[in-house]
């Protein structure tokens, strides 16, 4: 997301995305660094000169020859990005054609943000052989978005305490609720046993999903295995 500017009041001018998708402090870092104002929003830049907004700018020293040609694209860029009275900033969303949420455009930001591990391991999650409600179930487990006492208590639900009910020994988060355990335990050591693989248990749950993967099964075991 960006920010659409119209009053100027919320955005500041070097620290937020708003133009050209990229921060101006990392565009111009020479010139962000001689800036005597840093921090303030988008109006402390410039002024009306009647219904006109005119950029203004203040600066610790005098520019060297060589850096004025970065002064002028700066400038460049800032044409035709103007101020907008009795108008509130607000998000954008980077959709170059609307700048509306859409699921599509979401998803293609989440998957080109997920590194190549990530990706096939979600690749494999929505290929296997359990039900829809199955999948989106270890999904959410994997990103942490099951309700457990953890994050119960981080939402502000007031409980007696974070433990998990099983052990009632540790605190009850999704790693250890699926993986540490002591009947998380009992659990893997059976089903290790029952297909006869000997695995380690991490304290990642997608550390520990990805590890099953047995070069001497067929496709399909491996499909039911996971």
């Amino acid at each position: 997301m960006k920010w659409g500017v119209e009053f100027g009041e919320k955005v500041k001018l070097w620290e937020d995305v708003w133009v050209d998708n990229i921060k101006l402090k990392a565009r111009f870092p020479r010139l962000f660094n001689n800036s005597l104002i840093i921090d303030n929003p988008l109006r402390h830049f410039g002024k009306w000169n009647k219904d006109n907004w005119v950029w203004e700018f203040k600066w610790r020293r005098e520019w060297f020859e060589w850096e004025k040609a970065q002064v002028v694209q700066f400038k460049t860029v800032l044409e035709g990005q103007t101020l907008k009275t009795n108008m509130e900033d607000k998000w954008l969303w980077r959709d170059l054609q609307t700048c509306k949420y859409s699921v599509k455009f979401a998803y293609a930001i989440v998957s080109n943000s997920i590194p190549s591990a990530s990706k096939d391991m979600y690749r494999v999650l929505w290929g296997l052989l359990v039900p829809p409600s199955t999948q989106c179930f270890v999904w959410r487990a994997l990103h942490n978005r099951i309700v457990t006492k953890q994050n119960l208590i981080r939402r502000s639900v007031h409980l007696a305490d974070s433990l998990c009910v099983l052990c009632g020994t540790k605190e009850k988060t999704p790693s250890h609720l699926f993986l540490t355990c002591q009947i998380a335990s009992i659990v893997w050591n059976c089903c290790s046993k029952w297909i006869e693989v000997r695995s380690v248990i991490h304290f990642s749950l997608k550390e520990q999903f990805e590890q099953f993967h047995c070069p001497w099964l067929s496709k399909e075991d491996n499909k039911l295995w996971k």
